[in-house]
This record gives C-alpha cells, sequence and structure tokens, in this order.
C-alpha cells in the first residue's frame, strides 16, 4: 500500500485566485494517484485569496474536504485548517473532526502565529488529542514553526499520535527536525519536496519508522518521487514502512 502524506485539492470559481493556476480537483487527484499507483493520500485546503477582494482574506475551504472524503472514502483522507486566531477556530476543528475528517493542518507562517503559542493552541489541540488525530505542521526555515516548537507542543500532548514536520524541514531545519524526530515518541518527518541525499540523511538520522512518504501534491511528480524513496529506500521493509505503513498505524490510532 502506497499513502501520500501530502496532498492539495480545491474549488474556486474564479480562475487565478489561488496561490497557483493549477486546477486539482478530487478527481483530478485520483487519476494522478491511479496513474502512480498511490492507494490513499491526506489531502488538506490550499489557501487563497479571491481576486480583486478588499479587504483581502484568506479563504480555506474545509466544507470540499469533507465533501471529497464522504465521495471518495477508500482513497482520500482530509484534513481540516483553520487560523488559530479567527474566534471559531476551535469549534471548527471539532466539527470537522467529528464529521470525520481525520488531522489538523497548521500554517504559522500563513498566519503569524508561533507554533509553542499554548495559550493560543493548547484547545486546539486537545481535541486533536481527545480524536487522537496527527497534526501537520509546515517548518520552512523561519520563526513561527521551527522543529523545536513543534517538539514543545508534542510532548505537552504525548495522546496525539503524531506532530508531522512537513517537508522535514528544509533546508536550513532539517538537522533540527532530525534530532527532534529522533527523539520524541510522536513526532514525524514528512518527504515531500525533499530530494535522494536528504531522504537517504533521514533515514540514516532517524530510521524508517519515522519518515512518511509525501508528493506535495504535484501529479506529474508523484511517480518520479516514489521511485527516488525507492531507490533511497534499498530494503523492502524500510519501503512498505515509508510508502504507506507508518502512515496507516498514525491513523489506526484514531479514535
Amino acid at each position: 500500500m502506497i499513502l501520500d502524506f501530502h496532498t492539495h485539492i480545491w474549488r474556486f470559481e474564479e480562475e487565478g485566485t489561488a496561490d497557483t493556476h493549477r486546477q486539482s480537483s478530487a478527481e483530478e487527484l485520483i487519476k494522478a494517484m491511479d496513474r502512480a499507483g498511490v492507494d490513499k493520500a491526506v489531502t488538506v485546503p490550499i489557501a487563497y485569496v479571491p481576486s480583486g477582494q478588499r479587504p483581502k482574506r484568506v479563504l480555506l475551504d474545509n466544507e470540499y474536504m469533507l465533501t471529497s472524503l464522504r465521495k471518495y472514502p477508500e482513497r482520500l483522507i482530509g484534513f481540516v485548517e483553520v487560523d488559530p486566531r479567527v474566534g471559531q477556530a476551535t469549534d471548527s476543528v471539532r466539527h470537522y473532526l467529528s464529521e470525520g475528517l481525520a488531522g489538523l493542518k497548521l500554517l504559522p507562517r500563513r498566519y503569524a502565529f508561533v507554533m509553542s503559542d499554548h495559550a493560543l493552541l493548547d484547545p486546539i489541540l486537545a481535541i486533536c488529542a481527545w480524536h487522537r488525530v496527527p497534526v501537520f505542521v509546515l517548518a520552512l526555515d523561519d520563526i513561527w514553526s521551527t522543529p523545536l516548537q513543534i517538539e514543545e507542543m508534542a510532548r505537552a500532548f504525548p495522546e496525539i499520535p503524531a506532530f508531522v514536520i512537513g517537508q522535514m524541514g528544509r533546508k536550513w531545519l532539517m538537522d533540527e527536525a532530525f534530532m527532534v524526530a529522533a527523539r520524541t515518541e510522536n513526532v514525524f518527518l514528512e518527504t515531500s519536496d525533499t530530494n535522494i541525499d536528504e531522504l537517504s540523511a533521514a533515514l540514516e538520522a532517524v530510521g524508517a519508522r519515522k519518515i512518511l512518504y509525501a508528493s506535495h501534491w504535484h501529479p506529474d511528480v508523484m511517480q518520479s518521487h516514489i521511485a527516488m524513496h525507492r531507490s533511497a529506500l534499498r530494503q523492502p521493509v524500510d519501503q512498505a514502512l515509508v510508502l504507506g505503513e507508518n502512515a496507516q498505524r498514525i491513523f489506526d490510532a484514531r479514535r
């Protein structure tokens, strides 16, 4: 089984309103998965600002996640994304996890909050802990979400089965991400946008059980990215763990 831990789908009415000009419906994603031999994919909202909107407002279509999950329950695993600074964020997380979404995505850089802000995040993470669902966080060489900050929250919420460091903290935070994942049971590394040297370094530093295959949704790179993983992971048991078994074990903990 191959489970891709990082893809995006979205819908919007007008052209060019997303961060990218790509269109990525649930149906298009599944077609790409079929071409690459991917059995399941975690998919999360992609935030966008409608063109011409004043003042500008970032939109997150969690409802499309839920609709797509219900339409393709055997193929898609939906995550909810929120801006924690917004008053209804806690209620949104509670609602969508109760309705069937299977994890939370946090993007501190986008919304200008620090990942280790307990006052802001603890109420939201407590809901994730109750549901036993993973939390996916991008750590992109900035002050908002370093691997050490993610570790702070992972240790505060051991009931959460996985805090997943997106893109393994590349590029300048990668060594810190390796250190954190190696010593903290519920911290994992996600491999989107990485190369074979970085994947090999992660394998040596943390072992195959703490690494999750991910493509970052680009349909045209799924096949080549999987091939890169198979080249770096020489042992069949390591391939099985990274390409799907680790992720499935995380989702099996869900309540």
